[in-house]
């Protein structure tokens, strides 16, 4: 007869089979990976409501996006060009987004020669021809500020991010209420 403890080690041992057959939520020999399940599905909400809204074409639509939103559609970002290029990637790991005080800003990790270090950039939003212009106004490296001249390069990567999905629409008015950001514009 077997016992519980028995019974719980066979549950865990399917489960374990269950999860690396599908590939989900177990760490890869490379380290840990980011959090896929829910940051994908929070992208992929955001991008089809910006693809129904930008589907009428010469109205003005209004898309919001929450903070879990834009973080999880700059994890898929930062993947892809990790994919692409790995030496020219920008190394954070974790982003999250938080819209407040009418700034975005970005938190993460950022490992460099073996050393994991907290990462905070502070971004206000604006606009550039119709497009978003998110400008960076402050980064920091675990205690120490970054020079600025990274500030455009890391500009680039939030505003590429962030209008990839919207090029259809011309972009009007720019607001950051806590939690959320929204984005009207008439749509071409």
């Amino acid at each position: 007869m077997k016992s519980v403890h028995d019974y719980s080690l066979l549950l865990c041992i399917a489960l374990a089979l269950s999860l690396a057959a599908c590939n989900v939520g177990l760490p890869s020999a490379a380290g840990p990976t980011a959090p896929c399940a829910v940051a994908t599905s929070a992208a992929e909400r955001l991008i089809q409501r910006i693809a129904q809204q930008s589907a009428t074409n010469g109205q003005t639509v209004t898309i919001t996006a929450t903070s879990e939103e834009v973080s999880s559609l700059l994890v898929m970002f930062l993947d892809e060009a990790k994919r692409r290029n790995p030496n020219q990637a920008i190394p954070i790991e974790h982003p999250t987004v938080c819209f407040q005080h009418g700034k975005l800003t970005l938190t993460g990790t950022v490992t460099l020669e073996g050393n994991t270090l907290n990462a905070l950039i502070t971004a206000s939003p604006s606009l550039n021809a119709g497009k978003l212009a998110f400008k960076v106004e402050d980064v920091q490296l675990g205690p120490f500020p970054v020079p600025r001249a990274f500030n455009d390069e890391i500009s680039t990567m939030i505003n590429n991010s962030l209008n990839r999905y919207l090029d259809r629409v011309t972009i009007s008015d720019i607001s950051i209420q806590d939690g959320q950001l929204s984005i009207t514009g008439k749509v071409s």
